[in-house]
């Protein structure tokens, strides 16, 4: 029986492994068929993201696919922004009728699901999620929605989390460990095709970015029209930032105010050549701190001048600005208005500083044209000016003439020239084109009144470019006709006699005139007084003429005056008979060749004209007496004739022709244009020192800005140690020298020691206690000595050769004395390693920076010794206390004071009225008044 029991058992226990067998079989191939169906789906949401062209349907597969591999009801894709500081839904897997989330923003602060998934980059499965921790800040919106259980998968790419897929159940459910690595790597599959995607196409926004940023450069480099200029700038900006309105701003370098130099858009119209003060408006600002700016909302900005829109019709939403900046000098803006596809962010800040930079050079290009081409237009204008006045005998064509081509280089709208007769000591105004009445009415002057005879009294130009009626006041001047907000007069003078007054004016705009509108007014009056002179003189021989005509023997009488005042021009005059013998010589034919009139009187013309004209003169001539005309007569000539010293001048010629019988004879005006050759080179070459000087004050100007931002910046610290080593570093760091220290001068004052350095020898110096001696040999020494600074190069006459070990890259160096009053607390050493770093131009400049670092070291050191002497003071304070204290405590003291009305005793035991402790008021009896004693209130 046991035996047959034993098989039994064994015979179940075989059919028990064998069902086993068939268990295991079935749940191998169920596993195996799983395997496949997840690497068969895997494949296809890979393969199908990858050659997707559509990027959101590609994103809306992959949530339907997983939402269905994971039998849930609803997923979504999400993308963090580049600042990681939001993520936005881009896809989702929905049920029907349900709000899409698409385009939802969810803020990664205070969200403390998202953070752990940016924080461990690991998958986060919930399965109670209503009442995990982790989704607090969402549980309303979980309940509403009935989520009961979720996971949440980071996309990780290259290490950094790009995005998560997440993943909501409806009912609650455990997410088991191979659904969760089966979405990791899909997730981690789609975001290697979105970070490849978004490569290629931020590479291609970035080709046609960079295409249009050179096709605008292109286009600006090959222009130097200014408003065409602006336009390409304007118009590409538009375009390229995709905005509904640009426009640039160019900061008045003479009025200091700004205007809109040209505008693209809505509202162009509008704000076209609109001025503004300085630091009014978002361009004001961005121009006046040469500082880019980004205004998402210009609502909450104060900064925002909302005129333009109300004249425009432009409403302004947001604002990007950046300055225009050439040469080191901000010189305006170029602002854009009104994103149209989302808000100006950080590469839009980048585009439109990359455009600015060719565009500040185009802009300052075009401008340096149109002043080359203002100069050369003005010297024409002046030559023709000379030319014109040399061709007029009559002053009333001068004075038209000369008013004429002033027109042409300053505003003339109020013009007069007055004519100053010294005898009379008067002056009339023979010529006036005004807009005052009362300015029409007056025709003569006294010379000792107004700016007219302040103009003749100092024989100087005068510029007033602002408030006139002060300037009168102040000089005690009385105003003669109606007061101008502006004012500009010249003296007409020949050598040292003063003939007039050329002024203009303006009765309504300030600053209207400038000192390069002085220079020309006072180029117009130089030949406007020859000709003047010249035209008075003709007249009187004119009238001399007429007389001599009157009477035969006024004649004789008539010729000697004409002579004389041929003799007195300041002209040469020089007649010619057909055999170019000279037959008129006069006295400034002499003054300006040297040879007198006996010398020259019957020789060849050809005596004083240099050897290379002397063929093409004799041809000229032959063919003048013959005709008595020629390419050179009525015209006005620059040319060169010999002087008795054989050197050459120039000379400015006119020729006329007089017929005598059947030929003709010639008299030739030439006048000495030396003075003017001369004034031409000097203004050529002061234009070229003004360059000189530009370039100075800009290097200047920046280390000027430079030291103010470090002043700014140490300002505030209170520390000695913490102010010394912020002030190297600072220094260091926006001037870029490598070395910068700080001594002081200790007690009682033998040595400057170093007490902070900025580079790796200056700390190596600071560790072994570096100190020189106050006096000694080395700029260091000298300057803590003296208190005068100190500018020592490798180069140039005073070059020395630097040695110190600690600072061997050391090729220039300046040490400035650190002044507080009258005494010199430290040295600032600056050294740089270029030759010629610094010169006598820089010192003022770190000067003012030294004495602003001095003030702070003081301050700095006045607060640690106040701090010092106020613990002193709180120590004795208590020490006086305890005793004050021990001494009213003393048993010895007495318990009150009695008057008796006629002395104060003490009591030891005085009568003491019933008055509660707290009482607020006096108590009294018939004998006795109580009050109080209260400290502090009590």
């Amino acid at each position: 029986m046991a035996e047959t029991s034993d098989k039994q058992k064994t015979a179940m226990q075989l059919k028990e492994l064998q069902a086993l067998r068939r268990r295991v079989v079935e749940l191998e191939g169920s596993e195996s068929q799983r395997r496949l169906q997840e690497m068969t789906m895997f494949n296809r949401i890979v393969a199908a993201t990858a050659a997707a062209e559509d990027t959101t349907a590609a994103l809306q597969n992959v949530c339907a696919e997983m939402a269905r591999f994971l039998n849930v009801p609803q997923s979504s894709f999400v993308i963090l922004n580049l600042q990681r500081t939001a993520a936005e839904v881009v896809a989702t897997y929905q049920p029907p009728g349900s709000p899409s989330s698409i385009g939802v923003v969810i803020p990664v602060a205070g969200n403390p699901s998202l953070a752990y998934i940016l924080e461990h980059k690991t998958p986060l499965a919930i399965t109670d999620a209503q009442a995990d921790p982790l989704l607090t800040p969402i549980h309303e919106l979980v309940r509403q929605w009935n989520i009961q259980s979720m996971l949440v998968v980071p996309i990780v790419v290259d290490g950094e989390v790009i995005g998560t897929l997440e993943f909501d159940a409806f009912q609650r459910r455990v997410f088991t460990d191979s659904e969760v690595d089966l979405v990791l790597q899909v997730a981690s599959q789609v975001g290697q095709v979105l970070l490849r995607k978004r490569m290629e196409t931020e590479i291609a926004w970035l080709n046609r970015e960079l295409t249009a940023l050179n096709e605008a450069g292109q286009a600006l480099v090959s222009v130097l029209d200014m408003q065409e200029t602006l336009s390409i700038i304007t118009d590409r900006v538009t375009c390229l930032l995709g905005v509904a309105a640009a426009s640039v701003i160019l900061l008045d370098q003479v009025k200091g105010d700004l205007w809109f130099a040209a505008a693209s858009g809505e509202g162009a119209d509008f704000v076209q050549s609109v001025r503004l003060p300085l630091g009014q408006g978002i361009a004001g600002w961005v121009v006046q701190h040469g500082e880019p700016i980004i205004v998402p909302d210009v609502s909450k900005d104060t900064r925002f001048f909302n005129e333009f829109d109300k004249g425009s019709g432009l409403t302004t939403r947001s604002i990007l600005c950046v300055p225009l900046q050439a040469k080191g000098r901000i010189i305006g803006a170029v602002e854009v208005m009104n994103k149209e596809s989302g808000t100006f962010g950080e590469h839009d800040l980048q585009l439109l500083t990359s455009m600015a930079v060719p565009a500040a050079a185009a802009i300052e290009n075009s401008r340096l044209f149109e002043q080359s081409r203002s100069r050369a237009e003005e010297l024409a204008v002046l030559n023709e000016l000379s030319q014109a006045l040399t061709a007029r005998l009559d002053v009333e064509r001068v004075l038209e003439a000369a008013y004429r081509e002033a027109a042409r280089l300053v505003d003339t709208t109020n013009f007069y020239i007055g004519l100053y007769d010294a005898e009379k000591e008067e002056v009339t105004v023979p010529f006036m084109v005004s807009k005052s009445e009362i300015d029409r009415q007056i025709t003569t002057i006294p010379a000792n009144e107004g700016l007219t005879g302040y103009v003749i009294r100092n024989r100087a130009s005068l510029l007033i470019e602002e408030d006139v009626s002060g300037w009168l006041a102040e000089k005690g001047i009385e105003q003669v006709g109606e007061i101008a907000h502006s004012w500009l007069g010249a003296p007409l003078m020949v050598g040292d006699q003063v003939l007039g007054v050329v002024a203009v004016q303006s009765y309504t705009t300030p600053r209207l005139y400038s000192e390069h509108d002085r220079d020309l007014l006072t180029a117009i009056a130089g030949p406007t007084a020859i000709a003047v002179q010249n035209a008075r003189l003709y007249e009187q021989a004119q009238r001399e003429i007429a007389e001599r005509k009157r009477a035969e023997e006024a004649l004789r009488d008539s010729g000697r005056k004409y002579r004389m005042l041929v003799n007195t021009s300041i002209d040469a005059i020089i007649s010619i008979d057909p055999q170019m013998k000279i037959t008129l010589w006069n006295k400034g034919a002499e003054k300006i060749s040297g040879y007198t009139e006996e010398e020259m009187l019957g020789q060849t013309l050809m005596s004083i004209v240099p050897e290379r004209y002397k063929k093409s003169k004799a041809r000229g001539f032959a063919e003048f007496i013959k005709s008595g005309s020629g390419p050179v007569i009525g015209q006005v000539l620059e040319l060169e004739i010999l002087k008795k010293d054989g050197t050459e001048i120039p000379v400015e010629i006119s020729i006329s022709s007089r017929e005598v019988g059947d030929t003709y004879v010639a008299t030739a005006i030439a006048r000495d244009i030396t003075e003017r050759k001369l004034a031409a080179e000097a203004l050529q070459k002061a234009h070229e020192e003004l360059e000189k000087y530009t370039t100075l004050l800009e290097r200047q100007t920046a280390r000027l800005r430079a030291g103010a931002s470090v002043s700014r910046k140490v300002s505030a610290i209170l520390d000695v140690h913490q102010l010394l080593d912020e002030i190297v570093r600072l220094i260091s760091d926006e001037f870029g020298f490598y070395h910068v220290g700080v001594f002081l001068v200790g007690e009682p004052g033998e040595y400057a020691i170093l007490r902070a350095a900025s580079s790796e020898g200056g700390r190596r110096m600071l560790e072994r206690g570096y100190r020189v001696p106050v006096g000694g040999d080395g700029s260091v020494g000298y300057v803590a000595a003296t208190g005068e600074h100190s500018v020592v190069l490798d180069v140039g006459e005073k070059a020395i050769s630097f040695d110190h070990p600690d600072l061997a890259d050391t090729r220039s160096e300046i040490c400035l004395p650190l002044r507080k009053g009258d005494r010199t607390i430290g040295v600032l050493d600056i050294q740089s390693t270029q030759e010629a770093a610094f010169s006598e131009d820089d010192a003022p400049g770190f000067q003012t920076l030294a004495d602003q670092l001095a003030v702070s070291i003081e301050n700095a050191s006045l607060v640690e010794r106040t701090a010092s002497q106020l613990r002193e003071q709180e120590r004795l304070y208590g020490e006086y206390s305890a005793a004050a204290w021990a001494d009213l405590l003393s048993p010895t003291r007495p318990l009150g004071y009695v008057y008796d009305r006629v002395d104060v005793l003490p009591d030891a035991e005085p009568p003491m009225p019933a008055l509660a402790l707290g009482s607020d008021g006096p108590k009294a009896t018939a004998s006795t008044l109580a009050v109080p004693l209260k400290v502090r209130g009590q």
